[in-house]
């Protein structure tokens, strides 16, 4: 499985860099820690992503601020789309990055590609989701997938 380290390495050290430091960056309301701390069985996320990617970073940041919180209740692999740019396409047909499944044994659900769908997205929304101003929703939306049966 290929966790938060390996991840890092899938960019460069420029890459790397903005990716701690943006992890740095990200900070859950305390609203939301206990639903995430309350996850009790298991749950599994597969992501799409590259630390080179400005909206992988923010995302990739915000997930592993909620897996530390429950660190025994959610496991995330990363997968370079670079590298395993053909089990993507055939689980997203538009390819986009970042990309974050939820995998239940064999069944397998997206949850995000790119950006929230709940988001009408315009160079400003951009912008402002790269600069943090929609981890809130970021978090709805991954909860809302991690709490689904």
């Amino acid at each position: 499985m290929t966790n938060y380290e390996e991840y890092l390495k899938f960019g460069s050290d420029s890459d790397k860099e903005k990716q701690v430091q943006m992890l740095k960056e990200i900070n859950i309301s305390s609203k939301y820690t206990d639903i995430i701390k309350s996850i009790s069985s298991e749950k599994n996320l597969l992501i799409f992503a590259e630390p080179f990617c400005p909206d992988c970073r923010i995302l990739v940041a915000i997930v592993e601020r909620i897996r530390a919180l429950n660190p025994n209740g959610i496991n995330v692999e990363y997968l370079s789309r670079e590298k395993n740019f053909g089990k993507l396409n055939m689980l997203s047909s538009d390819n986009r990055i970042p990309c974050v499944f939820r995998v239940d044994g064999i069944k397998i659900k997206k949850i995000l590609e790119e950006y929230p769908s709940e988001l009408e997205v315009t160079d400003e929304v951009k912008k402002e989701y790269r600069e943090g101003k929609y981890t809130d929703l970021i978090i709805k939306v991954l909860l809302n997938a991690l709490k689904s049966e």
